[in-house]
């Protein structure tokens, strides 16, 4: 799917590379280990771990069983960390340079986690469900939060014998780790820090192609609630759509499409490293569930609230003919916040409104690069010096 035709140019190797095996970490040097978590309501999600730094082992643990703590990189404890990609992203994108986050972690002496949703590439398993079943896909980003960070956290507990963990979440990400403390705030105990980076919770000021969602599609706001089933087109990357020469540079009009909705990217598309390499990889899976609770989000536009199912449903399941909004207040854990002025979906102005409504609140930092963008936050070069040296200072006092 992702492997380069006969004849195109030449491309990176991890432009095909996959953390099934899981070659992509290895082929930076990087001890691996592949875990199996189970959800509390079924979902079986694979989850990749760096246990060491570069050069500390191979760390391959057995499929499914937790390894002893410091069991694949000597026997040292380290404090454990979860990385939790954004919208139908996975482990792989968080790994396909040698100074992501997640290998800069796992060089600083961090136990490195990094999670799969329910849906994506490593997801798509169940108890009792097939993923070609509709109610497989009955699930949207309060369910990545309430089950999959919860049943993840838990099982790193287990795995590590360490009873709190540190978090970082990348836009969804975010997301997902504020369903969860919002609602079930006992999780805050489970975690020593988390950083949030371009969360996207609150869309009042959304700009480019979000800004659009909203003028367009109000009427069919109502309609939102009745779709959650898979969402096809997110099924797996479309290089093509991007690269028609199965290049390395993006067709115009791609670049275009991505810089209206994310913002201006730091590099201009002759000199960008990763769009790329991370489009080989990106999307990886979603659900209609997903898309439209952010839809609702982007289109109220007032607030972070909870699925809108409908005033029926909604009475079944919250006892309100609307939707009520996340209790923020439950959000006691020392939160970080990284963010830019050019973000597109996760607008300067409502990052700030969420970080004031954020009880636990510990720093709140506006990357300082005058073209910088959504995900540009995740997987620009440049992020390491503009973002994660400091990320990682303040990670280090709570260790």
């Amino acid at each position: 799917m992702r492997r380069p035709k006969s004849g195109a140019p030449a491309l990176p190797p991890e432009s095909w590379m996959t953390t099934v095996n899981p070659e992509l970490v290895e082929m930076w040097g990087y001890p691996v280990e592949t875990h199996r978590v189970y959800t509390d309501d079924g979902y079986i999600l694979e989850v990749h771990r760096i246990p060491g730094p570069r050069g500390s082992g191979r760390g391959r643990g057995a499929r499914g069983r937790p390894a002893p703590s410091g069991a694949a990189a000597g026997t040292k404890q380290r404090p454990p960390v979860l990385m939790a990609p954004g919208f139908a992203a996975t482990s792989e994108c968080l790994v396909l340079r040698n100074n992501t986050l997640a290998f800069m972690l796992a060089d600083a002496d961090f136990d490195v986690w990094l999670i799969n949703y329910r849906g994506s590439f490593y997801g798509r398993a169940h108890k009792s469900l097939r993923a070609a079943d509709a109610r497989f896909w009955d699930f949207g980003v309060h369910e990545n939060g309430v089950h999959d960070v919860a049943s993840t956290l838990r099982y790193m507990e287990r795995a590590t014998g360490q009873g709190t963990a540190l978090y970082v979440g990348h836009s969804m990400g975010g997301t997902a780790l504020l369903a969860l403390l919002a609602d079930r705030p006992e999780y805050n105990a489970r975690l020593r820090a988390v950083w949030l980076l371009t969360p996207a919770a609150y869309f009042h000021h959304v700009r480019g192609g979000f800004a659009k969602i909203r003028r367009h599609m109000r009427r069919g706001y109502s309609t939102l609630a009745l779709m959650r089933f898979e969402n096809t087109p997110m099924r797996a990357p479309h290089p093509e759509w991007c690269f028609p020469d199965n290049g390395l540079r993006p067709a115009a009009a791609c670049w275009q499409a991505f810089s209206d909705a994310e913002g201006p990217f730091h590099s201009s598309a002759r000199n960008n490293t990763y769009v790329a390499v991370l489009l080989r990889h990106w999307p990886a899976g979603a659900s209609m569930g997903q898309m439209h609770h952010f839809g609702q989000l982007i289109i109220r536009g007032d607030g972070f609230y909870k699925f809108d199912f409908g005033p029926e449903r909604n009475l079944d399941v919250y006892g309100t003919v609307y939707p009520p909004p996340y209790n923020l207040t439950n959000v006691r854990v020392p939160t970080f916040i990284f963010y830019c002025k050019n973000d597109y979906q996760a607008h300067y102005k409502d990052v700030e409104k969420l970080a004031a409504d954020l009880p636990g609140l510990a720093g709140l930092h506006l990357t300082q690069a005058e073209r910088f963008n959504h995900i540009d936050m995740m997987y620009e070069e440049a992020a390491a010096d503009l973002v994660y040296k400091r990320l990682i200072e303040q990670m280090t006092k709570y260790r």
